[in-house]
């Protein structure tokens, strides 16, 4: 198991951070969230079957995860922790994992039904931008679902 100290996450980049905890990272996440988050994201967004949503910051699948249960089509936007989210996931057909930025999303304009962004926000470099970028990818309707520690 690597350990990764306080001190030492402090002086690192968020993508080396989490490339560093991947393996560990479900079991590092109980500590800061539960799976009520997630069901109560799904509650609040209505989630439905045959839908699309966006899972910026995916990470390890938490919120794809969840989503694909559901029956939903997620676009896994996956700066880092890509292996490890594909292992969980499986080959389910339901989540293509992309690679990008926030800020510049990899996805065109009115095209899912959902953007959540589950504590990922509080790591990008320009939030606003991030956020402009999430309803672009809405369609009409569409519900953005965001948590994090961020402070505007």
């Amino acid at each position: 198991m690597t350990v990764i100290s306080t001190a030492r996450a402090a002086s690192m980049t968020s993508t080396q951070y989490f490339k560093d905890v991947a393996t560990q990272w479900d079991t590092m996440r109980k500590g800061f969230f539960s799976e009520n988050v997630r069901d109560k994201a799904y509650a609040v967004a209505e989630v439905a079957a045959g839908q699309t949503a966006a899972d910026l910051g995916a990470g390890t699948g938490f919120m794809s995860e969840g989503l694909v249960r559901r029956g939903v089509k997620v676009i896994a936007i996956v700066p880092e922790m890509l292996e490890v989210l594909s292992n969980k996931i499986g080959d389910t057909g339901l989540v293509e994992c992309r690679i990008g930025e926030s800020e510049s999303l990899p996805m065109d304009s009115n095209s899912v039904n959902h953007a959540f962004a589950n504590m990922y926000l509080h790591h990008v470099e320009k939030p606003a931008v991030a956020i402009k970028e999430m309803y672009r990818i809405l369609k009409s309707g569409g519900k953005l679902w965001t948590n994090t520690t961020l402070s505007i």
